[in-house]
C-alpha cells in the first residue's frame, strides 16, 4: 500500500498467521548487555552506536513503546537483538548497527524463519557488467535512502522492536 507521503506501508509476509517467538525479550537484553560491554572499552565507537540509534528516531525509523503496550505476548511481537559491527578497515572506524532477525530464543523460531522468502533478485554479475556495456547512459540510486521509503505496516511494527539505551548507566528503552 502506498501512503499520501509516497511512502510505501508492507506487512511482513508470515508463514502461519500466529507465529509463536518465545520469550524473545531476554535474548535481546542479554545481547544489549553484551554490545554494551564491547563497546565499553572504546567511547567513541559507542558514541557512534548511540549516535546510529538517536539517527533512527530522528528520521521515525523506531518510536518509544508505550507503557500500556509493553506486556505484549510472544505471539504479539518479537524483539530482535541487535549489535554493533565495527569496520576497522575504513578510515574512520565507523560502525553499523545489525538487527538480528535469524536469532533464535530457545526451540522457537527466529523471526527470519517465520518469514516467507521469495526469489533471489540478485542477477550475476557478469550479465550486469555486460550490460553496462551496452548503453551509453548509466544510472544508479541511492539504496539507502530507497529502503527509507519503506515503512512496516503498523499491524507488523510490534514484530520488530528493540531494547536500547543510550548509555549504560540511562534506564533501558523500549523502541
Amino acid at each position: 500500500m502506498r501512503a499520501n507521503d509516497g511512502k510505501f506501508s508492507v506487512e511482513l509476509p508470515f508463514k502461519y498467521q500466529r507465529p509463536n517467538f518465545g520469550n524473545s525479550v531476554d535474548l535481546a537484553l542479554k545481547r544489549l548487555g553484551s554490545t554494551e560491554r564491547r563497546l565499553a572499552s572504546n567511547p567513541e565507537l559507542q558514541s557512534q552506536y548511540s549516535e546510529f540509534m538517536a539517527e533512527y528516531i530522528a528520521l521515525n525509523h523506531m518510536e518509544k513503546i508505550p507503557n500500556s503496550e509493553i506486556a505484549k505476548s510472544s505471539n504479539e511481537c518479537y524483539y530482535l537483538p541487535h549489535h554493533a559491527v565495527i569496520e576497522a578497515e575504513s578510515i574512520p572506524t565507523r560502525v553499523r548497527v545489525v538487527f538480528d532477525g535469524s536469532a533464535h530464543t530457545g526451540i522457537y523460531s527466529s523471526l527470519n524463519e517465520s518469514l516467507l522468502t521469495g526469489p533471489s533478485l540478485l542477477r550475476e554479475i557478469f550479465a550486469i557488467i555486460k550490460r553496462f556495456r551496452q548503453n551509453r547512459f548509466i544510472m544508479s540510486g541511492d539504496v539507502e535512502n530507497m529502503y527509507r521509503m519503506i515503512w512496516i505496516h503498523d499491524n507488523h511494527r510490534d514484530f520488530q522492536r528493540i531494547l536500547w539505551r543510550r548509555s549504560p548507566d540511562k534506564p533501558i528503552e523500549q523502541a
